[in-house]
Protein backbone atom coordinates (compact mmCIF):
# COMPACT_ATOMS: atom_id res chain seq x y z
CA UNK A 1 0.00 0.00 0.00
CA UNK A 2 2.88 2.41 0.88
CA UNK A 3 4.50 1.50 -2.71
CA UNK A 4 1.26 2.50 -4.19
CA UNK A 5 0.90 5.93 -2.42
CA UNK A 6 4.12 6.78 -3.25
CA UNK A 7 3.74 5.84 -7.00
CA UNK A 8 0.36 7.91 -7.24
CA UNK A 9 1.97 10.93 -5.21
CA UNK A 10 5.35 10.62 -8.32
CA UNK A 11 2.85 10.50 -10.75
CA UNK A 12 1.26 13.16 -9.68
CA UNK A 13 3.95 15.63 -9.21
CA UNK A 14 5.20 14.01 -13.08
CA UNK A 15 1.70 15.37 -14.22
CA UNK A 16 1.72 18.95 -12.27
CA UNK A 17 5.20 19.37 -13.57
CA UNK A 18 5.00 18.62 -17.32
CA UNK A 19 1.59 20.61 -17.48
CA UNK A 20 3.23 23.75 -15.89
CA UNK A 21 3.61 26.05 -18.85
CA UNK A 22 6.82 28.28 -19.77
CA UNK A 23 7.26 31.70 -20.12
CA UNK A 24 6.76 32.04 -23.82
CA UNK A 25 9.38 32.49 -26.05
CA UNK A 26 8.05 32.31 -29.87
CA UNK A 27 6.22 35.06 -30.84
CA UNK A 28 4.75 35.97 -34.22
CA UNK A 29 6.36 33.16 -36.06
CA UNK A 30 9.95 34.08 -34.59
CA UNK A 31 11.69 31.99 -31.86
CA UNK A 32 14.48 33.55 -29.34
CA UNK A 33 18.00 32.41 -29.70
CA UNK A 34 16.85 30.91 -33.09
CA UNK A 35 15.46 33.41 -35.49
CA UNK A 36 18.08 35.76 -36.97
CA UNK A 37 17.79 39.54 -38.38
CA UNK A 38 16.93 37.93 -41.77
CA UNK A 39 13.87 35.95 -39.78
CA UNK A 40 12.74 38.97 -38.47
CA UNK A 41 13.03 41.25 -41.50
CA UNK A 42 11.08 38.58 -43.29
CA UNK A 43 8.07 37.82 -40.96
CA UNK A 44 7.77 41.24 -41.15
CA UNK A 45 7.54 41.67 -45.00
CA UNK A 46 5.59 38.59 -44.97
CA UNK A 47 3.03 40.65 -42.83
CA UNK A 48 2.85 43.48 -44.69
CA UNK A 49 4.16 45.36 -41.62
CA UNK A 50 6.22 48.67 -42.02
CA UNK A 51 9.46 48.82 -39.79
CA UNK A 52 12.30 50.76 -39.08
CA UNK A 53 15.41 49.22 -38.40
CA UNK A 54 18.25 50.71 -35.33
CA UNK A 55 20.70 48.82 -35.87
CA UNK A 56 20.84 45.42 -35.01
CA UNK A 57 17.08 45.74 -34.12
CA UNK A 58 13.65 46.14 -35.25
CA UNK A 59 10.89 48.33 -34.66
CA UNK A 60 6.97 47.84 -36.38
CA UNK A 61 3.81 49.45 -35.27
CA UNK A 62 0.24 47.96 -34.85
CA UNK A 63 1.18 44.44 -34.45
CA UNK A 64 -2.08 42.51 -33.06
CA UNK A 65 -0.21 39.83 -30.22
CA UNK A 66 -2.38 38.80 -27.29
CA UNK A 67 -5.54 39.95 -28.33
CA UNK A 68 -4.49 43.85 -28.58
CA UNK A 69 -2.97 46.32 -31.54
CA UNK A 70 0.23 47.35 -29.77
CA UNK A 71 1.56 50.61 -31.05
CA UNK A 72 5.21 49.74 -31.32
CA UNK A 73 6.60 46.67 -31.06
CA UNK A 74 10.38 46.11 -31.05
CA UNK A 75 12.67 43.32 -31.63
CA UNK A 76 16.15 43.19 -30.01
CA UNK A 77 18.92 41.04 -31.36
CA UNK A 78 22.21 39.95 -30.11
CA UNK A 79 25.00 37.94 -31.74
CA UNK A 80 22.21 37.99 -34.71
CA UNK A 81 19.41 36.48 -32.89
CA UNK A 82 16.50 37.65 -30.93
CA UNK A 83 16.99 38.49 -27.38
CA UNK A 84 13.96 40.52 -26.57
CA UNK A 85 10.07 41.41 -27.70
CA UNK A 86 8.80 44.62 -26.58
CA UNK A 87 5.55 45.26 -26.89
CA UNK A 88 4.20 49.34 -26.00
CA UNK A 89 1.17 51.45 -25.83
CA UNK A 90 1.04 54.80 -24.92
CA UNK A 91 -1.93 57.32 -24.17
CA UNK A 92 -0.91 59.30 -27.35
CA UNK A 93 -2.64 56.19 -29.55
CA UNK A 94 -5.09 55.08 -26.89
CA UNK A 95 -6.90 57.08 -24.09
CA UNK A 96 -5.50 56.78 -20.25
CA UNK A 97 -8.37 54.63 -19.39
CA UNK A 98 -7.58 52.44 -22.09
CA UNK A 99 -4.07 52.14 -20.69
CA UNK A 100 -5.56 51.31 -17.19
CA UNK A 101 -7.85 49.20 -18.33
CA UNK A 102 -4.67 47.13 -20.32
CA UNK A 103 -2.60 46.79 -17.37
CA UNK A 104 -5.49 45.47 -15.03
CA UNK A 105 -5.98 42.97 -17.87
CA UNK A 106 -2.37 41.93 -18.87
CA UNK A 107 -1.46 42.45 -14.88
CA UNK A 108 -3.99 40.03 -13.72
CA UNK A 109 -3.26 37.69 -16.76
CA UNK A 110 0.09 37.37 -16.59
CA UNK A 111 -0.27 36.96 -12.61
CA UNK A 112 -2.58 33.95 -13.02
CA UNK A 113 -0.47 32.52 -15.81
CA UNK A 114 2.85 32.82 -14.68
CA UNK A 115 2.41 33.02 -10.41
CA UNK A 116 3.89 29.57 -10.10
CA UNK A 117 7.86 30.96 -11.35
CA UNK A 118 9.91 33.27 -9.29
CA UNK A 119 8.71 36.95 -9.06
CA UNK A 120 11.54 38.98 -8.40
CA UNK A 121 12.27 40.88 -5.58
CA UNK A 122 12.68 44.09 -7.98
CA UNK A 123 8.94 44.29 -8.72
CA UNK A 124 6.63 47.02 -7.50
CA UNK A 125 2.83 47.58 -8.27
CA UNK A 126 3.83 49.29 -11.97
CA UNK A 127 6.52 46.86 -12.51
CA UNK A 128 5.90 43.55 -12.38
CA UNK A 129 8.92 40.61 -13.45
CA UNK A 130 8.19 36.52 -13.69
CA UNK A 131 11.36 34.22 -14.95
CA UNK A 132 11.44 30.62 -14.99
CA UNK A 133 15.60 30.60 -15.64
CA UNK A 134 15.14 30.58 -19.54
CA UNK A 135 12.77 33.69 -19.89
CA UNK A 136 11.97 36.68 -18.16
CA UNK A 137 8.23 38.17 -18.61
CA UNK A 138 8.05 42.10 -17.48
CA UNK A 139 4.81 44.19 -17.63
CA UNK A 140 6.01 47.67 -16.69
CA UNK A 141 3.76 50.88 -16.49
CA UNK A 142 5.05 54.24 -16.15
CA UNK A 143 4.44 58.01 -16.79
CA UNK A 144 7.23 58.42 -19.80
CA UNK A 145 7.18 62.47 -20.95
CA UNK A 146 4.24 62.80 -18.84
CA UNK A 147 1.99 60.34 -20.28
CA UNK A 148 1.06 57.01 -19.15
CA UNK A 149 2.89 54.09 -21.05
CA UNK A 150 2.49 50.46 -20.30
CA UNK A 151 5.47 47.62 -21.68
CA UNK A 152 5.09 44.40 -22.08
CA UNK A 153 8.56 42.71 -21.98
CA UNK A 154 9.75 38.72 -23.00
CA UNK A 155 13.66 38.22 -22.96
CA UNK A 156 15.89 35.17 -23.48
CA UNK A 157 18.07 34.98 -20.23
CA UNK A 158 20.75 33.66 -21.47
CA UNK A 159 21.77 35.99 -24.50
CA UNK A 160 20.81 38.88 -21.72
CA UNK A 161 23.37 37.71 -19.40
CA UNK A 162 25.98 37.48 -22.88
CA UNK A 163 25.25 40.81 -23.61
CA UNK A 164 25.51 42.47 -20.74
CA UNK A 165 28.43 40.90 -19.88
CA UNK A 166 30.13 41.84 -23.28
CA UNK A 167 29.23 45.44 -22.81
CA UNK A 168 30.73 45.03 -19.62
CA UNK A 169 33.80 43.90 -20.55
CA UNK A 170 34.05 47.11 -23.12
CA UNK A 171 34.41 48.63 -19.96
Amino acid sequence: MKKLIICITSMLLLCATLSAQNIQRSFLGLTFGVSTRNDIEKMLQDKGLEFTKDGDDYNADNINFSGHKWRRVCFLTYNNRLFQVIFMENELSTSKENIRRLWDNYSTSIDSKYSQYYKSELSTPEDSYYSDNITMIRLNGQKSNGYETIGLVYTDLDLYYKKTKDEENEL
